[in-house]
């Protein structure tokens, strides 16, 4: 059988059953004499590498010294050993409790994977996670029912459904009626009293314990487990939703098993099975109307089971095609969240800009680990299961009393009438699409609050009295929108509105009715064209705290007056800028309330900037600077100073980067650099002070011969406290870069090293044990990477494994966009 294939125990090399064998008596023991180290010796060869048979052997001879006892506990071992290794002492199988399963479908590779885990002499413990529903408790079902019909090692199997609800005392009871605790053990004890009693005898077996449905972390130890000492080789295999439970239960990385969406394929094995034939054999038309609602499943089992079960007594290709209908009605992938089920309003009510935007990311980092988001196609998407977002819509309709409270809507085309009628009861409405290019006259929505209309690249206008009936409307997003050159008529009267987002429209002029909007917080003006911003307009928004013009619309010397405009308004502290012009950007720098607001800085094509001096205290609330085209720029300078009682205070020398990072005064929050065509430019010292910095792409700054000068990196700068949170180097396009850091970092968050065409950069700044834990892959050409100088051969084998060949981005492109087989990040 396949899974007598999988349990079975490979022999130990003598090394590894020496040192198992070590651990288990004590290195002091076995060197207390000659004598006990040849009857050790000799017991080991008995053993023949069987790790059953070496751990029963290294237990029974624990703890003694005396050679008379060796050699008679030697002798009583030998038949021991005999029956273990022919294995007469085995159990056909375990004290196990065979569990329902159905026919699994998909499982059977992650199956193996698991498996293999369990035949390791080490105690350990193992993960499986994923999305709800998708099979974790089916596989683990598997995983038991299969200690019912192999030969294997273990004596006992403990099944323990923990739910939301962890309980220590139940799970206790669990095991206690497994193990046969007899009352006078147990009755009038504590939970810790239990705890030892259950610790004692798994002590003396070889056990698996599966935790089922594991919703928090799970002290091991309250219930009675603890595997630092029990060296018998028993496993515990918990299932939970999330990946950070798994970090939290001490489970080793590779020992985490994500359990993935079936395939197309396999979905379809499964939803059939549930359906079954004579189902799908009524009617010609229906095994292909099936096929469409399993693929709406999106591999998700749960899902599948439950839909399959509810068409399997549908004969009639109507019903089919009504529950297509019904599958079909929301889309799930999004950018951004455009179904608009995150009211911004409410994320930073009462709250500043900085920490309800840390609050948001934190509730969808939250949702990636509960495996409710996943990772999207584009940069910063990230898309949710159809299935997944259904449910979440239906929540937040009050489940299913409210249907039209929430409404997403793709590719319309034109909105017909009937659909209008139902946004009276709508709270948030996405409209969003390529195909919607004509919008309702006047719809009556007079509870509405939240409105997307999102990436219509087809809508060209609003009806003119389109928001006549939305006067508590307080988030407004009409980005991507392209075709849109004039801002909508009425917005001025919504003076509720807390957020617009105009970002990559093509809105040529602001409305001065706006000054009407003295609730707006956040006004978003991103990546687009030059944009006429009436005098005295910005200065009248007194509620605004976040103003972002970034990345397009760069400010010229004849912006000044914008930025005297924010500089008056008291609420402001997150500012995202582009400047094109010295004196636009000197204007910022002599603000100290500016400089403390700005996040996001981009310098674009500024022709006269030689020289660029930043304070720190401007750094220390900068997240992302971007510099492109700045050809004259040849250094830039650090002026490091501090909050005193007499305002800002110079500091004068050069100030220790260890203390500003040990002190946490300086650089906190820079995150994100990226350096283009500044062909002067020598090199980025001033990042050793960037203590969080998690990405840097530098490219085509031809004169720049290191990124840390060797010069200025001291006897005094630690290696450990430079670049700990990098996760992305990108270089390229730097024929002179010789070095990037004269020593050998931890690098202990790097994930991606890519060098294109930097020919003279024959060393990299990694010894052996540098990103060991981290590292995903090193990109470069391919004569650069054989030209490679290394400390030795092992550090060269370490990363030859990681190495990708790649190739040069254009350097107009956006680092994110792709060229031949090359993608820089």
């Amino acid at each position: 059988m396949a899974a007598q294939r999988i349990f079975e125990v490979e022999p130990l090399e003598w090394v590894e059953a020496w040192t198992l064998f070590s651990e288990l008596v004590g290195e002091d023991t076995l060197n207390f004499s000659p004598e006990i180290q040849q009857l050790a010796h000799s017991t080991l060869e008995r053993c023949q590498g069987l790790p059953s048979a070496i751990i029963m052997a290294g237990r029974t001879l624990v703890g003694s010294n005396i050679v008379r006892e060796w050699e008679q506990l030697t002798q009583e071992l030998e038949d021991l050993i005999k029956e273990e290794i022919s294995g007469e002492d085995r159990l056909p199988h375990a004290v196990v409790d065979e569990m329902p399963l159905g026919h699994t479908v998909g499982l059977d590779s992650l199956y193996e994977r698991v498996c293999s885990c369990l035949t390791g002499y080490q105690a350990g413990i193992i993960a499986l996670y994923g999305t709800g529903g998708v099979g974790k408790t089916t596989l683990m079902r598997k995983i038991n029912n299969e200690f019912l019909k192999t030969s294997h090692q273990f004596n006992t199997v403990i099944w323990v459904t923990v739910s939301k609800q962890a309980s220590v005392k139940a799970a206790q009871e669990v095991i206690r009626n497994k193990l046969q605790i007899p009352d006078s053990m147990w009755q009038g004890r504590t939970e810790d009293e239990r705890a030892t009693e259950i610790l004692k005898i798994l002590i003396t077996k070889r056990f698996v314990l599966l935790l089922d449905d594991v919703w928090q972390r799970l002290d091991l130890s309250k219930i009675g487990f603890c595997l630092s000492m029990i060296r018998n080789r028993s496993k515990v295999i918990i299932t939970t939703r999330s990946q950070k439970i798994c970090t939290e239960m001490g489970v080793p990385l590779q020992r985490q098993f994500r359990v993935e969406f079936l395939a197309l394929e396999e979905a379809f094995v499964l939803f059939v099975e549930k359906v079954g034939e004579n189902t799908l054999n009524s009617h010609p038309d229906i095994p292909h109307l099936s096929e469409k609602v399993a693929e709406r499943c999106k591999g998700l089992p749960l899902a599948l089971v439950t839909v399959g079960r509810a068409m399997a007594d549908k004969n009639s290709p109507e019903a089919w095609d009504q529950a297509i209908k019904e599958l079909e009605k929301f889309p799930a992938e999004f950018s951004g969240m455009e179904d608009g089920t995150l009211d911004w309003g409410r994320v930073f009510d009462g709250e500043d800009i900085y920490e309800a935007r840390r609050r948001g990311y934190k509730i969808i980092e939250d949702l990636k680990n509960a495996c409710l988001l996943e990772e999207g196609d584009g940069f910063k998407c990230i898309k949710m299961h159809d299935v997944i977002h259904d449910m979440a819509l239906w929540i937040g309709r009050e489940c299913g009393k409210r249907m039209n409270k929430i409404l997403a809507c793709e590719s319309l085309g034109v909105v017909d009438p009937e659909r209008v009628t139902n946004w009276k009861e709508a709270e948030r409405i996405s409209l969003w699409g390529r195909n919607i290019e004509k919008l309702p006259e006047t719809p009556h929505c007079s509870n509405l609050r939240t409105l997307f209309v999102r990436e219509c690249i087809q809508l060209k206008t609003f009806p003119r009295g389109f928001f006549r009936f939305m006067s508590r409307i307080r988030v407004l997003d009409l980005s991507a929108t392209h075709c849109l050159t004039d801002l909508p008529d009425g917005i001025e009267g919504l003076v509720h509105l807390e957020y617009i987002n105009l970002s990559m429209t093509h809105v040529k002029k602001l409305a001065i009715g706006m000054t009407k909007l003295t609730k707006l917080k956040c006004l978003l003006l991103d990546g687009m064209l030059p944009l006429i911003i009436p005098p005295q307009l910005i200065s009248s928004l007194s509620s605004l705290q976040l103003f972002s013009m970034y990345d397009g619309n760069a400010l010229s010397s004849y912006h000044t007056t914008l930025l005297e405009e924010l500089d008056s308004v008291g609420a402001v502290d997150d500012l995202s800028l582009s400047f094109r012009s010295v004196v636009a950007l000197n204007k910022l720098l002599s603000s100290y309330k500016l400089q403390r607001c700005i996040r996001r800085l981009s310098l674009h094509d500024c022709i006269d900037l030689s020289l660029l001096e930043l304070s720190s205290i401007f750094l220390n609330y900068l997240e992302t600077l971007v510099m492109f085209n700045c050809r004259q720029l040849e250094e830039m300078k650090i002026n490091v100073e501090k909050e005193g009682s007499q305002g800002f205070e110079q500091f004068y020398g050069i100030p220790n980067p260890e203390l500003i990072v040990r002190n946490n005064q300086h650089f906190r929050r820079l995150r994100d650099v990226k350096i283009w065509s500044c062909p002067k430019l020598l090199n980025l010292t001033w990042l050793i002070y960037a203590a969080y910095l998690q990405s840097l792409n530098v490219q085509f700054c031809e004169s720049m011969k290191e990124v840390i000068s060797n010069e200025y990196v001291t006897s005094r700068t630690q290696h450990a406290s430079i670049f700990t949170r990098l996760t992305s180097l990108v270089l390229g396009g730097m024929p002179m870069l010789e070095s990037i850091y004269r020593g050998a970092l931890l690098f202990p968050s790097l994930e991606i090293i890519s060098v294109i065409n930097c020919p003279r950069l024959r060393r990299l700044p990694i010894d052996s044990i540098s990103a060991a834990k981290s590292l995903k892959k090193i990109g470069g050409d391919l004569t650069w990477w054989r030209r490679l100088e290394w400390e030795d051969e092992s550090v060269e084998k370490n990363f030859i494994n990681y190495f990708s060949a790649q190739y040069l981005a254009d350097p107009m492109q956006d680092p994110g966009e792709v060229k031949g087989k090359m993608k820089l990040v």
